[in-house]
């Protein structure tokens, strides 16, 4: 049963993945977490819900423990909003809107052959507001967001359209592709796994092995990457050396 506490708690955790995808991958640098269509930021938060806020509600505040059918729904919103904040859009989308004007050249013309038929209502007006996105702000300067609140918005209403659609044919051909086709959906077989009610996999022994192995590596390895006694440490340096032998 899908419950307002239930897609209250999505939705918030739907914010931080727009949050902390492009803070990751624009600000630090780091691994993405949602590229394209991967959900690692869904299974991270999903980890969290079940093994700290559940199994803490569980015990001292019963009233607010989460059922599997609401972790189930969370996890769901979570997947979805993974493929917003990365490439599976507004990184695209927002490269697509200035590259188009920043990397036009005499060579390739393109303010001849392209610019002319761009409808103007869905791309800045001003050619600077351009060139700081790509080269930086001017010192003290603010960013300029009267200039892109217009396309951002006209292109919003073109995506939630297009997504609306995108519901409402999986609405219609969802019966279909279960009952006949009879399709999986990998992404749902980690919480299906998680909230079995007779021995769910966090249980087993070797899936806490294959999931601290990389868990570990690649903790340190970010770690390195910000911080250099993680860099210099024996400990990492090992880490390669143990990493090449389990690939091995």
């Amino acid at each position: 049963m899908i419950t307002l506490r239930s897609i209250i708690l999505g939705a918030i955790f739907c914010i931080l993945i727009g949050i902390f995808e492009p803070l990751d991958v624009l600000y630090i640098h780091g691994s993405p977490m949602a590229a394209d269509y991967s959900t690692g930021w869904a299974v991270f938060f999903f980890f969290i819900l079940v093994f700290l806020i559940n199994q803490f509600n569980k015990k001292f505040l019963k009233k607010l423990f989460l059922t599997s059918q609401e972790l189930i729904t969370i996890y769901i919103m979570m997947i979805v909003a993974c493929a917003i904040p990365s490439w599976g859009f507004t990184m695209n989308l927002i490269g697509l809107l200035g590259g188009i004007f920043y990397y036009a050249t005499p060579v390739n013309q393109w303010d001849q052959l392209i610019h002319p038929h761009l409808p103007k209502h869905l791309f800045p007006k001003n050619y600077n507001a351009i060139w700081y996105l790509y080269e930086g702000l001017p010192k003290n300067m603010k960013i300029p967001w009267n200039e892109w609140i217009l396309p951002l918005t006209n292109w919003f209403s073109f995506i939630i359209a297009f997504y609306l659609l995108s519901i409402f044919l999986i609405i219609m051909l969802s019966k279909h592709w279960i009952e006949k086709e009879r399709l999986i959906y990998p992404l749902t077989e980690l919480p299906s796994e998680m909230l079995k009610k007779e021995r769910p996999i966090y249980k087993e022994k070797i899936f806490w092995i294959g999931f601290l192995i990389p868990f570990l590596f690649y903790s340190l390895n970010g770690l390195s990457k910000l911080f250099s006694f993680f860099r210099s440490s024996l400990l990492y340096k090992r880490e390669q050396l143990i990493l090449w032998q389990v690939i091995l």
